[in-house]
């Protein structure tokens, strides 16, 4: 299968990266500052991704609803965690994993070799 983690891609990649075979899927997002993956099996383990896009703090969510993840920019580096399928504030605030009090960031879902070849500098949180 053309879909299969282990398979080659039918077109040689503009970019190679060992990091993760070529096409897992990992949901990107990208700004002026740089750009942001996380391998999407590893988001829908830990439900919660902190990390870094161009110097600011973010966090990635996933939506078990839709199957994919939301990113926010965290600018003042607020901690979240995630229990019973909500997000939850160190204040005590809960939210859906969709809808944080923080700005959104598109993010799509994209096979790596793909993401890749298109923002090397990526930073990936696998």
């Amino acid at each position: 299968g053309y879909y299969e983690p282990e398979s080659s891609p039918l077109f040689p990649p503009l970019a190679t990266d060992e990091r993760l075979e070529p096409k897992r899927v990992v949901i990107g997002t990208r700004t002026t500052a740089g750009a942001f993956a996380v391998e999407k099996n590893h988001l829908r383990d830990a439900k919660l991704v902190h990390g870094e896009l161009g110097g600011t703090p973010v966090v990635a969510t996933y939506d078990s609803s839709l199957d994919t993840g939301h990113v926010f920019l965290n600018p003042n580096a607020r901690q979240f965690d995630y229990r019973r399928g909500r997000v939850h504030e160190a204040d005590g605030g809960a939210h859906p994993p969709a809808d944080l009090p923080l700005e959104r960031i598109l993010a799509v879902d994209a096979m790596w070799f793909a993401w890749r070849g298109f923002y090397p500098e990526t930073t990936l949180y696998d």
